[in-house]
């Protein structure tokens, strides 16, 4: 799960019923829906291969992808209702 956490480009990465928790943060904009991202060097414990990631691109669904090339994803994040 991805979540706000202060400042609109700072988000808190969490796993495990938040047991564990690392920080992304959403850069600059490069095209039309695409940022780059910088990842926490903790979150590898988190989510193994996310180190790799370098863009953050907002689908049309409301749906945030991770990716490495800024065209494959290498995790997809859903809007949820906050109880799952």
């Amino acid at each position: 799960m991805v979540e706000q956490a202060g400042p609109s480009s700072s988000y808190r990465l969490t796993a495990n019923g938040d047991e564990a928790a690392c920080a992304v943060k959403r850069g600059a904009e490069v095209s039309d829906g695409l940022s780059l991202l910088t990842i926490a060097p903790n979150c590898s414990k988190l989510m193994p291969g996310i180190e790799r990631v370098k863009f953050w691109r907002e689908q049309a669904d409301g749906s945030v992808a991770f990716s490495e090339n800024g065209i494959d994803p290498i995790v997809t994040f859903g809007v949820a209702d906050g109880d799952g």
